[in-house]
């Protein structure tokens, strides 16, 4: 039985500053011979000669070949640091090498010719100072104690920690070479050139001579025709950092089906009533379906002027439209309980392959003049796989315009419809900020035509699953004169869209809110796992098993605005009893970074760690005021997934950091399991439990402040008694603000307003 609402809170979060870097040190067990040093100043002289037979008078391109994937904390620091500051600022692509079993960072370098010279001569000084060392080789302790000042090396010149940072950067590179592209691409390619200094973009084509003009240049991306993209992956494939086929399509045509006898359809609609308004981009419309003149505003002038629609080219466009604004009438059976919606539809393109680029320009446009819309369903994918080292220029386009807007694009994980194994998605579903739908069949098994990920080898998508209908069971759709069937991730994201529409709209949440209650839904109390065709679950069918839980359960969100390294509150009062808390927690958490195409595989700006659990003590040696040793007791959380990468003085490599905490995944979920036995958890000496916001920034602009987070918990009653009263109580006692929020009371408030033309606000 579902009797628990949710609850919003609301309070102060406390803000620290990150930790001060430490002096360079290296790993237990590491080591740099001094030949190292020698072959890394040896293989930037070939890059330098590569670059000065090439005669293209800009500052070359040097690919740093790491040992492993590295964190930003590991990225070379002191090399080619000399004229810009940060070698970051330097980073043009960065791509994974070797194999997917054991990937390693490729990470490519604009530098200046003279900085390159200066990095050879001070790795040349460096061999000179290892080779004079014991084993001719500098390790942990020796590097260490030459940090501390209590081993005496003669660093011919070179500061300390200007030596203790070569020292790391050569143990984390490999080698140094020259990164050129060198993938299959077949027909018209959108490619992005390395951005370098000493030519400008259309400079650096011309000299192949390739002439572009502005309407063929979106953002970093080129649109070039096959035989201009022949000349140039020819002729020039170490200026280009990443390519894909310009296509685009809709949907299999075998996807829809008409079926006059089977399936009937409204023939009237009540007129709207305030209902929020949703933004579909898809193809045409028919103006002729029975819910047309009140419910969807029609924009076909989005189209080009050549193109004349069938009546196939609007097929796809209305049955996505259809779901959304009346899905329940037309499937009684999968009646989610969220009404209706109107819907201001924008005809982009025919049903049959388009131009990817040109739909990509037209999503640009048509989101900036309508700021109103906050809530948009996307349902045109590519036949095509994505790739490995770079998202897809249409996902970039959908990330940028979420970051700047506060909107969210909910977006079909596009079909199988090569009928390939083992599919990755398509175009625009690698979409890191987009809510992003895989297909199952009603008995939650992926449907036959799903496309997997991941994305860029690791994040996570699809995010959920929804039942789009199977070729045996299809949903219905409307049509202009009798109702039609279909299938697809094209028909499971638009009910999906519903219910964010309904979350944002009628329940007035803010778009990461709303993202993350959808996945928080999908979730369970099992072990987690990250489906590559399901995502994190599939998305209960009615909102009211969003909107509330069982007597036993207490579902509570935030929102909350980064400001610094560590957003914290250290005061949230979970109900305790006898010493114990009885509960099993699981938490979701969701947010929007400022994303870098040109980055590459390392292509979030900004990552955001939760730490969410009991509050304990914790102990650590300090120096008092007399320089003697004490041990200082402070409190921490102790986090409910065991989280220790932000613990003070832990350790936690890269690709752990990735595998097990989603580090630089803009998607977090934490959770415990539940089993027959579920005694609760330790009471510490603070009654309370604590939540944790840390952020970590890849490049210098540091734009993860002012980032906006949504979390959602769920805490379980290991005992089935209902707290929530009490939690309520604890909470206002404590100086939250909480309030309950009702759908039934929420909805009755917009249908009352009963404003012509309402949007989101």
């Amino acid at each position: 039985m579902r009797e628990n609402e949710l609850l919003e809170v609301k309070g102060s979060f406390s803000h620290a500053p990150g930790p001060k870097p430490g002096a360079p040190s290296l790993p237990v067990g590491g080591y740099v011979e001094s030949s190292h040093f020698l072959e890394l100043a040896n293989q930037l002289q070939e890059v330098k000669r590569f670059w000065q037979r090439k005669k293209l008078g800009i500052d070359p391109l040097v690919g740093a070949f790491y040992t492993r994937i590295v964190a930003k904390s590991n990225r070379i620091s002191r090399l080619f640091s000399y004229s810009v500051g940060s070698p970051n600022d330097c980073i043009v692509g960065a791509k994974f090498y070797d194999s997917a079993e054991d990937p390693k960072h490729q990470i490519t370098y604009s530098v200046p010719e003279k900085d390159i010279d200066r990095s050879i001569e001070e790795l040349e000084l460096c061999a000179r100072v290892v080779g004079r060392l014991d084993g001719r080789q500098i390790d942990k302790a020796t590097l260490d104690g030459i940090m501390k000042n209590k081993l005496e090396v003669d660093l011919l010149g070179l500061r300390k920690t200007n030596f203790g940072k070569l020292v790391r950067d050569a143990f984390y590179l490999d080698k140094f070479g020259i990164t050129e592209f060198d993938e299959n691409i077949e027909g018209n390619a959108i490619i992005s050139l390395f951005k370098v200094a000493g030519s400008t973009r259309d400079g650096l084509l011309k000299k192949f001579n390739i002439e572009v003009t502005p309407s063929a240049i979106l953002d970093d991306a080129i649109l070039l025709q096959e035989h201009e993209f022949r000349k140039l992956a020819d002729s020039a494939p170490f200026l280009i950092a990443m390519g894909v086929t310009d296509d685009i399509s809709c949907w299999d045509p075998d996807d829809y089906a008409i079926d006059k006898r089977l399936r009937v359809q409204p023939t009237s609609i009540d007129p709207p009533h305030g209902e929020p308004v949703v933004g579909v981009i898809d193809t045409g419309f028919f103006k002729e379906v029975y819910f047309a003149d009140d419910w969807v505003e029609y924009d076909e002038g989005w189209l080009d002027g050549s193109v004349v629609l069938s009546d196939k080219d609007r097929e796809h466009g209305t049955a996505v439209t259809s779901i959304i604004v009346d899905g329940p009438r037309l499937n009684p059976d999968l009646d989610d309980g969220c009404g209706s919606f109107r819907v201001k539809h924008f005809c982009v393109a025919p049903a049959r392959h388009f131009s990817s680029f040109a739909v990509m320009k037209k999503i640009l446009q048509i989101v900036e003049s309508n700021p109103g819309i906050k809530v948009w369903n996307l349902s045109l994918g590519s036949e095509l796989a994505v790739r490995a080292n770079s998202i897809s220029p249409e996902a970039a386009i959908l990330d940028r315009l979420q970051y700047e807007k506060n909107i969210i694009f909910v977006v079909a994980g596009t079909n199988n419809s090569l009928r390939l194994d083992n599919m990755p998605i398509g175009a625009p579903a690698d979409s890191l900020n987009s809510l992003v739908v895989n297909s199952v069949d009603r008995g939650g098994e992926p449907s036959s035509y799903s496309r997997k990920g991941p994305v860029l080898s690791f994040y996570a998508k699809p995010d959920v699953s929804y039942f789009g209908g199977t070729p045996r069971d299809q949903i219905t759709v409307a049509a202009p004169f009798a109702a039609s069937s279909s299938y697809g991730t094209s028909i499971a994201a638009p009910w999906i869209t519903r219910k964010v529409a309904y979350l944002v709209g009628v329940m007035q949440l803010d778009v990461q809110l709303a993202k993350a209650l959808i996945i928080h839904s999908a979730t369970s109390w099992e072990k987690i796992e990250q489906s590559s065709l399901k995502g994190y679950g599939v998305v209960p069918q009615r909102i009211e098993d969003i909107l509330y839980v069982g007597r036993d359960e207490i579902r509570f969100v935030l929102s909350q605005e980064i400001r610094d390294y560590k957003t914290y509150s250290y005061r949230l009062p979970v109900p305790s009893k006898d010493g114990m808390y009885p509960f099993k927690a699981r938490a979701t958490l969701c947010y929007s970074p400022l994303c870098s195409r040109n980055q590459g595989v390392d292509y979030t700006n900004s990552e955001v760690s939760l730490s969410f659990g009991r509050i304990g003590e914790k102990k650590k040696e300090t120096t008092d005021s007399n320089g003697k040793k004490v041990i200082e007791e402070y409190q921490a959380i102790f986090p409910i997934n065991n989280d220790s990468q932000d613990f003070e003085g832990v350790l936690t490599d890269e690709k752990t950091a990735r595998e097990h905490y989603r580090k630089w995944d803009n998607v977090k979920h934490v959770g415990e399991i539940l089993k027959k036995r579920n005694p609760g958890c330790k009471k510490y000496k603070s009654s309370n439990w604590g939540i944790a916001f840390t952020v970590k920034e890849r490049l210098e602009e540091r734009s993860g402040q002012g980032l906006r987070v949504g979390l959602v918990v769920t805490l379980k009653e290991v005992n089935g008694v209902n707290r929530i009263n009490e939690f309520r109580h604890n909470l206002e006692m404590a100086g939250w603000i909480v309030n309950s929020i009702d759908m039934h009371a929420r909805a009755e408030v917009i249908e009352r307003a009963s404003v012509e033309d309402l949007e989101f606000d």
